[in-house]
């Protein structure tokens, strides 16, 4: 009875994953722009924002805090020359709310942000901006924010830890019925190898970093915080952030991937 009912969940996690990938589900509400601060930004005092979306048009509204009660200019444009609108509205204290949009008279428009765009935002008068919330309109889709960015993340993981239940429980079955073939898993541990070593960066430096980090998580058992000051010691919390979800985005799509290719050819729930 335990080994169907964690069999089950290790199903329930494939499917629950499945579910949040096939258009928009309350259970993982929001288009996941993949929106996040870049870990570095040429210009001092300034935000840079990447996302791992294709081109897509929209508005973006932040939640920003400056450093300084002077009041500048606020400016936003995109890295592939698109000027840009930012118009600022003061909440309470040095905390503002910028929206930015297309730079038109002709009322709100969404902007075209292209795949690989940065996009930067400026206060003349601030020597330092501090990212508070955030939101994003997309033309076609639900709204994304921090919220819910937040939330699927949490998703995720509490789908994965499904299906590694169901998995183990699996394997665990499997060692006790042929103990005669302890080599089962050596073989998952390579299968887990095999998978991390698909994985690129944009770079051979991030490469390595992303792999590492996996390696560390994954397969050793290290902590979040602890296996991201490994691999990226010396690095702010800004630019480990950035890290960390750019990895669990590249892990994701091939996680998924070989989750759809065993959903493929096993049944999880056959006696």
């Amino acid at each position: 009875m335990t080994k169907r009912i964690l069999a089950a969940l290790g199903a329930l996690g494939v499917l629950l994953l499945a579910l949040s990938k096939i258009g928009e589900t309350p259970i993982a509400p929001g288009y996941p722009t993949g929106f996040h601060p870049s870990a570095s930004c040429p210009s001092p005092g300034a935000l840079c924002f990447e996302t791992d979306a294709e081109d897509v048009r929209v508005l973006v509204n932040l939640s920003l805090r400056q450093s300084g009660a002077s009041v500048g200019t606020w400016t936003a444009d995109l890295s592939d020359g698109t000027r840009l609108t930012a118009r600022a509205r003061r909440i309470s204290g040095n905390l503002w709310n910028l929206r930015i949009a297309s730079d038109t008279a002709g009322g709100w428009r969404k902007f075209l942000w292209q795949n690989g765009a940065v996009l930067t935002v400026r206060n003349q008068s601030a020597s330092q901006l501090f990212l508070h919330d955030w939101t994003i309109y997309p033309e076609k889709a639900s709204r994304d924010s921090k919220a819910r960015a937040r939330w699927r993340t949490i998703w995720f993981f509490i789908c994965l830890a499904f299906f590694i239940v169901g998995a183990v429980a699996a394997v665990a079955d499997q060692l006790t019925k042929q103990p005669e073939r302890p080599e089962l898993s050596r073989q998952i541990l390579a299968l887990i190898h095999s998978v991390v070593a698909e994985i690129e960066g944009t770079s051979e430096p991030e490469t390595q970093q992303i792999r590492k980090l996996l390696e560390l998580i994954l397969i050793r058992g290290v902590p979040a915080n602890e296996a991201l000051e490994r691999v990226a010691p010396g690095q702010s919390t800004v630019a480990r952030s950035a890290l960390f979800f750019r990895t669990r985005a590249k892990f994701r799509n091939h996680w998924l991937t070989l989750l759809t290719m065993l959903d493929d050819h096993l049944d999880p729930l056959d006696p």
